[in-house]
């Protein structure tokens, strides 16, 4: 059933959803900021504040399990809300069919969602005195409100890069956004449920 394949974990194909959408959004991005303004997986909380007000050691070395397993957003980008400020994005696509959310509204389901990213992430990006902004889409192409502000705010700037009519690249984006999300929900539904580590060896 096509609702079970959009859930089902199994072959990180929900997954690989999620970073198809993350990656356009970064594509999209990089038409208006210059690559050393985005980054991919930033720390949240890079320098975690001990009780007494003092920043605990970050780890050095990729090896370290508590810096592995720190809590990350998807894309880190300076200047997009304020000049050589920077805003964290944090992306989700999710099953409105899921049980979880089959006594909501969708517009609340997703507003739900935006909420619960805030109330973990905001506060920790204010600490070190950044933007936060939850990019939560639907399976079946709804967009959380904070989404559809930031997909505004990227319009403009492009509009202006690009000397495009605004109306004329926001519904690019909107395009662009429309097909990110039906090809990846098309992926969970017919994409392999092997997990590519039991396929093949990585390349070396």
């Amino acid at each position: 059933m096509p609702q079970h394949a959009t859930r089902i974990q199994k072959g990180g194909l929900v997954a690989a959803r999620h970073d198809e959408v993350r990656d356009d959004l970064r594509d999209l991005l990089a038409h208006v900021f210059s690559p050393s303004r985005i980054r991919c997986e930033p720390m949240i909380n890079p320098a975690p504040m001990r009780a007494n007000g003092t920043k605990t050691h970050v780890p050095s070395t990729s090896s370290s399990s508590d810096f592995l397993n720190a809590d990350r957003g998807d894309l880190l980008i300076r200047g997009f809300w304020e000049g050589s400020t920077d805003t964290i994005i944090d992306v989700r696509v999710t099953n409105l069919d899921s049980k979880s959310y089959k006594n909501l509204p969708p517009k609340k389901a997703l507003e739900r969602q935006e909420r619960e990213k805030k109330k973990k992430y905001c506060k920790p990006c204010e600490n070190h005195r950044r933007h936060f902004t939850p990019f939560v889409e639907s399976t079946d192409g709804m967009i959380g409100f904070e989404a559809r502000v930031f997909l505004k705010r990227l319009a403009k700037l492009l509009a202006e890069k690009l000397e495009k009519p605004y109306p004329t690249v926001r519904g690019f984006l909107n395009a662009r956004m429309s097909i990110a999300l039906l090809r990846a929900t098309n992926r969970c539904n017919r994409g392999s449920r092997i997990p590519v580590n039991n396929m093949s060896n990585r390349f070396r």
